[in-house]
């Protein structure tokens, strides 16, 4: 394995030791980082999929459910107090 000096901020380093935490060594948290990027990446290969119709059908469940879990958290906040 090769090794190469690299300059960077202060900033970048404090943020790299962030992620390094309880690794070995600063390759070892760069490599997790890009690990972690690359799974971000990943699921914009996603976007667009759906129809416009179908997206619409999903984003309404998705407010109905919110609205039914918020009304249930609202019911049992009531019933502890």
């Amino acid at each position: 394995m090769g090794y190469r000096t690299i300059g960077v901020s202060d900033e970048a380093y404090e943020t790299l030791s962030r992620w390094k935490r309880n690794s070995r060594s600063f390759s070892n948290a760069i490599l997790k980082l890009d690990a972690e990027l690359r799974k971000k990446r990943n699921i914009m290969k996603f976007a667009g999929i759906w129809s416009a119709e179908t997206a619409e059908k999903v984003e309404r469940l998705i407010k109905e459910e919110r609205e039914h879990a918020e009304a249930e958290a609202r019911k049992r906040a009531n019933i502890v107090r």
